[in-house]
């Protein structure tokens, strides 16, 4: 690890940049974000599950894609926007070319769980976290890049093992979603209506239950008015709802958060 940093330092030592050099615009963060939808989605399903303690503490999940621009940030909304503020946000490129020595730079070269402490980061602004980054691997081709950032207060070799397991986790499940776009899409019928009537913090409707059901087991909504012979707008009216209930605003995360009662 320590002849990995010294590496990249020879490479341009005097590369001490304030801000990023390379921020997508918003056509081309767009397209970013379209073609990592599927690792985003999931990624988000997990972290939703990290007690906000966690990040009450100063931590940040960085996310991004296997070229190294940003594509999720989780913590503290204050912390968020003064990222932010400071040029880390969505389309950010934390390769070294833009960003200088950070954990994902660092991982990118090396392809390997890789750490960059306070001091060592060429931008300024990250000195405040040690960072460790990790390459997220579906059959050995890195699709992307998790880094967790934690205060300097904060012993590193913990955050090692959370953003380790993070890792193995989101691999694990976009691998599920390759072998089948519609791997979650099956269920006994009864466990699951059984499943969700016990979920009473939901608060479901026996309607609700049913229009879920069947987008779970892969129908379209366009077609649920016909098959259950509701208007469209009581069909809208049902979705929205349920988007309401489970915290999200769109069809796949829904279904992947109902995937996880079930896991």
């Amino acid at each position: 690890m320590e002849n990995n940093i010294k590496t990249i330092n020879e490479i341009n030592i005097t590369n001490r940049s304030i801000a990023p050099k390379v921020v997508l615009q918003e056509e081309d963060l767009q397209g970013l974000l379209k073609n990592n939808e599927r690792l985003v989605s999931i990624c988000k399903s997990i972290l939703r599950r990290i007690p906000d303690s966690f990040f009450s503490m100063g931590n940040i999940l960085m996310l991004c894609d296997n070229r190294g621009y940003i594509t999720n940030l989780t913590g503290d909304l204050e912390i968020i926007q003064w990222l932010f503020e400071r040029s880390f946000k969505l389309g950010t490129c934390m390769n070294f070319e833009s960003s200088g020595l950070n954990a994902v730079s660092l991982a990118l070269q090396t392809a390997q769980l890789s750490e960059v402490k306070w001091r060592l980061h060429h931008c300024v602004s990250l000195r405040r976290w040690s960072s460790v980054a990790i390459p997220v691997e579906v059959r050995e081709s890195i699709i992307g890049m998790l880094n967790l950032m934690t205060p300097l207060t904060i012993e590193t070799a913990e955050s090692k093992v959370i953003v380790q397991l993070l890792s193995d986790y989101i691999s694990i499940r976009l691998e599920q979603n390759d072998k089948n776009d519609k791997f979650y899409y099956s269920a006994d019928k009864r466990e699951f209506y059984g499943t969700l009537i016990l979920s009473t913090d939901l608060n479901l409707t026996i309607k609700e239950i049913e229009v879920i059901y069947r987008l779970y087991i892969g129908e379209k909504l366009a077609e649920l008015p016909g098959k259950m012979s509701l208007s469209p707008n009581t069909i809208k009216s049902h979705v929205k709802s349920i988007y309401g209930k489970f915290g999200v605003s769109k069809l796949n995360d829904c279904l992947d958060e109902v995937h996880q009662l079930f896991l």
